[in-house]
């Protein structure tokens, strides 16, 4: 749990709430996600608002210690087709940990 930055994507928090642990993003009530263990280090973000996508976030640990979040963002395949981005379909962007 925590609040955690990114140069590019500025701000993500993790928080615990009577139905666990969850997402959200950029202070949005639309980017909130459920978080559910996925394996190891990797939780599944099932949004709320069923619109999005699923997207998969990874907890980074260093010497025991939680440094930060990467959060992998799916693009839309019809931003792809057009070269409005690379050919992947993903992101990945690291947020770190805010002391």
């Amino acid at each position: 749990m925590g609040v955690y930055v990114s140069d590019q994507y500025e701000k993500l928090e993790i928080k615990n709430s009577s139905r666990g642990l969850y997402v959200e993003l950029w202070d949005d009530k639309f980017m909130k996600g459920d978080l559910e263990f996925w394996e190891g280090n990797i939780f599944r973000a099932v949004w709320r608002e069923r619109a999005l996508r699923e997207e998969f976030l990874e907890i980074i640990m260093e010497e025991g210690e939680m440094k930060g979040v990467e959060f992998e963002f799916s693009l839309r395949p019809e931003l792809i087709q057009v070269g409005a981005y690379p050919a992947s379909s993903v992101r990945k962007v690291f947020f770190k940990k805010l002391p």
